[in-house]
């Protein structure tokens, strides 16, 4: 009896709380109704704006596949480029205005800083690669690859060499490491610091035995002056005939690949 009197007794409790809830709405009509209203209403905005947030992220991605169509079928690197970036930069220029820092606009901004360096303008694509830059991301990678390599025809070995050791340091992530080891040991080279270079090339053999720049990388390291060799350029033309052992005079400096291009390693003396 105790078990069924509980059962009433919960029942007709449920009861009740229905009733009151009914008699609340019930009085409270004209403001349930405006917060239903007020739900719908917001709901049908964010879904507006989400709509269309999404057609213009396709707009743009269809517009930055137009503007780059050209460019990526072009043929014989920036020459074969430059006509095509006549064309199109002004147009990523704008989209990348426009898209910010979206995927869309940092992407335009990346072909825009591509454009400007085969048009020869090495300082807008770094600023350009430059504000790609900073997300850790592929288009990162790339654009702190190319950022160094324009840096670098531009004379600012230093700062290119550490956006290249930059790579490094964060294992690329997106790119492999063999084209940046490459491109760093040229570096090396150029600024006169041989065995920063070998220390570089010996890593892609190494590291990277399959890499198709193990066979000229290797080839650099064997030409590099020994250390003895070091040792005796220093002592002065009185005891080398009048040589000096300076990679920067061997004829060899900026002899590497353009950084952030890709194609078959200089094996260039």
């Amino acid at each position: 009896m105790r078990r069924e009197e509980r059962r009433r007794l919960e029942t007709d409790a449920l009861i009740l709380r229905i009733e009151q809830a009914t008699d609340w709405v019930r009085e409270h009509r004209r403001t349930v109704l405006t917060a239903v209203l007020a739900a719908v209403g917001a709901a049908l905005l964010l879904g507006g704006l989400l709509v269309q947030r999404s057609t213009r992220r396709e707009a743009a991605e269809e517009r930055l596949a137009r503007l780059t169509a050209d460019l990526s079928t072009a043929s014989d690197g920036e020459i074969g480029q430059r006509e095509p970036c006549r064309t199109a930069l002004a147009g990523l220029l704008e989209l990348a205005e426009s898209r910010g820092r979206a995927l869309e606009g940092r992407t335009a901004r990346y072909y825009a800083g591509v454009c400007e360096r085969a048009l020869g303008d090495l300082e807008a694509a770094a600023a350009s690669f430059r504000e790609v830059r900073g997300r850790g991301d592929l288009l990162d990678s790339l654009a702190t690859m190319d950022f160094a390599g324009v840096r670098r025809r531009s004379g600012a070995a230093e700062e290119a060499a550490a956006a290249y050791r930059s790579l490094l340091d964060r294992r690329a992530g997106h790119l492999p490491l063999d084209p940046v080891l490459f491109e760093l040991g040229v570096l090396e080279e150029e600024e006169g610091r041989p065995e920063a270079a070998a220390a570089l090339y010996e890593r892609i053999a190494e590291e990277f035995p399959l890499s198709p720049y193990r066979a000229v990388a290797e080839a650099r390291r064997a030409r590099l002056p020994t250390d003895r060799e070091g040792s005796d350029a220093a002592s002065g033309p009185a005891e080398n005939g009048g040589e000096t052992g300076g990679l920067g005079e061997t004829g060899d400096r900026g002899s590497g690949t353009t950084a952030g291009e890709p194609g078959t390693p200089d094996e260039s003396p």
